[in-house]
């Protein structure tokens, strides 16, 4: 079980993609410190940062089990054309993908739709790698 990383930032003059890798380092050292005492959390699987086209606010948010999508519809049907959420797509789980919780976070505060989304590269926290998008999240985002 992985904990909830989310993280709103102002962005400078920072590349994105690098504010999303010193907080996946950020997490890695939250995780180690909740390991040495218990065992049930583990490092989410992958983090990514999520802006609206022409912003300077980074939403991070990293993989996790199920989110409720009922606040964002437009998100919603376009995870809800891959399958039902939560089965098994591609390999992945629909809609457990650190992207669609990104996405979510920023439309819910902008108000914004998909084609108005821009994500950075996906970071593996356990390893700081980069990943590529699932297939899941480049139907459901054109990525």
């Amino acid at each position: 079980m992985s904990r909830n990383f989310s993280y709103r930032i102002i962005i400078n003059r920072q590349s994105p993609t690098v504010i999303v890798k010193e907080k996946c380092q950020y997490i890695r050292r939250r995780v180690n410190r909740i390991k040495n005492h218990s065992t049930i959390y583990d490092y989410p699987s992958c983090a990514v940062g999520c802006r609206r086209i022409k912003s300077n606010e980074l939403f991070i948010e990293t993989s996790r089990a199920h989110t409720d999508y009922s606040r964002t519809p437009a998100l919603k049907t376009a995870l809800e054309n891959l399958g039902i959420i939560g089965t098994v797509s591609y390999g992945n789980r629909i809609g457990w993908c650190a992207e669609p919780n990104a996405a979510r976070s920023v439309i819910i505060s902008f108000s914004c739709g998909l084609n108005q989304l821009c994500f950075t590269e996906t970071i593996r926290p356990r390893t700081l790698e980069k990943i590529a998008y699932c297939k899941n999240c480049k139907n459901v985002f054109k990525l």
